[in-house]
């Protein structure tokens, strides 16, 4: 009796642990009520702020793919022109990290760059080469690891453990669409394996996690967040988008592929994932765009949907507001090319300028920004809803 009475103990333990996995929150939406038209964001939008990156020839920056904030420096990363760039806080240029080759400490695409806080290494993901150069945080070049899974973004589980989205482009012998990798390159655990390869599966998987150890993740054509540990996958929510959910079944090869995104009043799944302690941001793909931004408030499990045009989700005292690329703590991190920045800036009135100079801080110097100057960095927070 005592030994059953133990079992009913750990059972009732076990059990809401295991409902909690297998029964993930869903959120039902409903497309037909979404706005289409970008708004004032003044209302949800709970701190702004701008940082001008230094133009010179020596950092001329074309299209930011990817952007890391450390406490010490911004990284910037593209892939036309290779380059990965460092500047200060305040968007004064420091350093190129790395340089363009083949051989150590060398990258031909410049992809992910992360921050490895626990061992104050910079990692660079070179997917063109199928490898990671690790950096100091000042620069210097320590060593590289070849990996044995190729793929388009890698993320940091922990310390000593890494993510790599390769979709089902059949980059890796176990034909997975993510991996676990150790640093040093090899496959740890590999998840969602696939038999047939789709050469064109390229979405940006990754967001940070919601638990320690762990981040989010997200797959083409499908509806749900998952929650990605070193030795499991948990659902974390689905999307429930009804009759205008796209038959994710009729796409499982190359041609259809491609044909999917002429299926243009259909959504077609997630498009980038960006989490910061408070509230999630997923860019919902629709044809060959993104549709639109569902917001998620953590706290309270509200949530809203903003349109999105030309990559801006809004205005935030009449100036534009981009879409989320990356999170800084409690910050959503975008940037504006800034041809952009200094047309939307000429249509301001003086009146609205000085309002911007007290309440946005680094906008005097962003003011400076010329037509065929580097970009400028949004970081913005949203307020509980």
């Amino acid at each position: 009796m005592k030994t059953l009475f133990n079992i009913s103990i750990l059972l009732a333990f076990l059990i809401p642990g295991l409902q909690a996995q297998l029964s993930p929150e869903v959120y039902k939406l409903d497309t037909k009520s979404w706005p289409t038209e970008v708004i004032a964001l003044d209302k949800i939008i709970k701190e702004i702020r701008v940082i001008s990156l230094e133009t010179k020839p020596e950092c001329l920056i074309g299209y930011i793919g990817h952007i890391l904030m450390t406490p010490e420096m911004i990284v910037t990363a593209e892939t036309k022109p290779n380059q990965a760039l460092c500047f200060d806080l305040k968007g004064k240029f420091l350093r190129k990290l790395g340089t363009i080759g083949k051989g150590p400490g060398e990258y031909q695409s410049a992809g992910s760059v992360l921050l490895n806080k626990d061992k104050q290494e910079i990692l660079l993901f070179d997917s063109e080469l199928r490898k990671i150069n690790f950096y100091k945080t000042d620069g210097r070049f320590l060593r590289q690891s070849s990996l044995k899974s190729g793929g388009m973004e890698i993320k940091l589980i922990n310390k000593d453990l890494i993510a790599i989205h390769a979709g089902r482009m059949g980059m890796n012998q176990e034909k997975c669409e993510l991996a676990v990798l150790k640093m040093t390159g090899e496959i740890q655990k590999p998840f969602f394996t696939f038999s047939e390869q789709i050469w064109a599966d390229c979405c940006c998987g990754f967001a940070n996690g919601t638990k320690p150890n762990s981040v989010l993740y997200h797959k083409a054509f499908d509806y749900q967040i998952y929650e990605v540990f070193e030795d499991r996958v948990n659902t974390l929510l689905t999307l429930d988008f009804g009759s205008a959910r796209l038959d994710s079944s009729k796409y499982m090869n190359t041609k259809e592929f491609f044909n999917a995104g002429k299926d243009k009043g259909k959504i077609q799944g997630f498009n980038m994932l960006n989490n910061t302690p408070e509230h999630l941001a997923a860019s919902i793909q629709s044809g060959n765009r993104i549709r639109g931004i569902w917001l998620l408030d953590h706290q309270s499990k509200n949530h809203q949907f903003l349109a999105v045009d030309r990559n801006t989700i809004g205005t935030f005292k009449d100036i534009p507001v981009p879409a989320p690329r990356q999170t800084d703590g409690s910050w959503f991190v975008s940037s504006i090319l800034g041809l952009n920045w200094n047309e939307a800036i000429g249509k301001l009135t003086e009146a609205q300028k000085v309002i911007l100079r007290k309440e946005v801080p680094g906008f005097t110097e962003a003011e400076k920004v010329a037509m065929d100057g580097n970009p400028v960095l949004v970081l913005y927070r949203f307020k509980d809803f």
